[in-house]
């Protein structure tokens, strides 16, 4: 594993966010105040026993629970957070809300909006 982006408060948080079993996909509509963000590399074997390398984006909730998904739509909303919000404030926690679209071809996928 590959830690791309750490904004927590203790290295506790690192594994929870290894360990994370609750998904974005299941907190649609939830709104909830965000407290960190870590976003790290995991290699997993496809279908065909091929290793491959995928981005695992996790957002801490002031409740301590991690939410965590391989969307790249989230990795990108939290890209542009935490390039636009310092870690002291990701860390004072972020007011955000997670929400579904339809691209143009009609496939639903996820992002993180600020409340």
């Amino acid at each position: 594993m590959k830690i791309l982006t750490n904004i927590s408060t203790d290295k506790k948080d690192l594994i929870k966010a290894g360990n994370s079993t609750i998904m974005f996909k299941d907190c649609i509509g939830d709104t909830f105040k965000m407290t960190g963000v870590i976003m790290f590399e995991k290699d997993e074997l496809d279908k065909d026993g091929q290793s491959v390398t995928k981005l695992v984006s996790c957002v801490k909730r002031e409740d301590g629970e991690f939410i965590s998904t391989i969307s790249p739509t989230v990795e990108n909303s939290l890209s542009l957070i935490v390039n636009c919000y310092s870690e002291k404030e990701i860390l004072a926690g972020l007011d955000v809300m997670i929400k579904t679209k339809k691209s143009n071809g009609g496939r639903e996928f996820i992002y993180i909006d600020l409340v």
